[in-house]
């Protein structure tokens, strides 16, 4: 993998200059948060913000920092932990797609981790539950935990965060298949009984999975972080429409956090004690 790499000083000494402030406060009012958890930028420049403690989400103009809309969540069991708009031109409805961070029961009564809801005026309107585990499975949020990402036919896919699994679904909660992820050698047990009821994450297993991307040629992209502090290094790339694995490439530098548009990497990478550097790098998938 060439990189062409092109930096953009974004972080000095810890301070993001160029920014739009949305100024928020803790708090249980329209703009104020419990616990924010997740973030997820549409292409319309709508930033919507999902607060597991409040169970609600909101939307915020970010052009005009102004707040759109705000959602609560009447079923008790979903607290959300990872949203997703899925906003198609050929799509006939727009769906959102909240990962809960409690698995529970939802639509007509059907337990999972995954709610659709369609935005319905003032409302989100539950429409499916899915993403069911099986009895023998772990339903601890830590292991719940992960990305999602939008399909074109209006499903989603979900990435585990530290199980390292890969789940695609249809617009109709339909499973499309469902795998690990690649070339992952686990020496750790990922978990440990500390009685019969507790059950704890192993701090000395690395995590699998982070952030996933879809780009133009419908390959998706997992960042993968194999570290306790969860430092990316690597991407796996896999067939969205199959789930194969095609092949793996590192990342320039070791990052905290990535984002992938296009042929477009942008990397924050720790520099010293100084604070963080944004850097953006031109790549080609093969």
């Amino acid at each position: 993998m060439a990189w062409n790499k092109r930096e953009t000083y974004i972080f000095k000494n810890g301070v993001l200059s160029n920014s739009t402030q949305i100024s928020t406060r803790k708090g249980r009012g329209p703009g104020e948060y419990e616990f924010p958890f997740d973030m997820y930028l549409t292409d319309e420049g709508l930033l919507w913000i999902s607060d597991i403690g409040l169970r609600k989400i909101e939307v915020w103009d970010i052009n005009a920092n102004h707040l759109n809309q705000t959602f609560t969540l009447r079923n008790i069991f979903t607290k959300p932990d990872q949203i997703v708009s899925c906003n198609r031109e050929s799509l006939e409805t727009k769906s959102i797609y909240v990962l809960s961070a409690q698995y529970g029961y939802g639509y007509e009564k059907k337990d999972g981790m995954m709610y659709k809801y369609i935005e319905n005026g003032k409302n989100l309107d539950l429409v499916n539950t899915f993403q069911k585990l099986s009895e023998d499975e772990e339903r601890y949020p830590y292991v719940i935990t992960g990305d999602l990402a939008c399909t074109d036919d209006g499903g989603v896919i979900y990435s585990g965060d530290f199980t390292g699994s890969i789940r695609r679904y249809n617009k109709d909660g339909d499973i499309m298949y469902y795998r690990t992820a690649a070339d992952v050698v686990v020496e750790e047990p990922l978990f440990f009984k500390l009685s019969e009821d507790v059950t704890r994450y192993n701090p000395e297993a690395p995590r699998i999975n982070g952030e996933i991307f879809i780009n133009e040629k419908n390959q998706l992209l997992v960042s993968q972080s194999r570290s306790r502090s969860r430092a990316i290094f690597g991407v796996d790339v896999y067939s969205v429409d199959t789930g194969a694995y095609e092949y793996s490439f590192r990342t320039p530098h070791i990052a905290k956090e990535i984002a992938i548009v296009g042929n477009t990497l942008l990397s924050i990478e720790k520099r010293g004690e100084e604070g963080y550097d944004m850097k953006r790098y031109e790549f080609e998938t093969e």
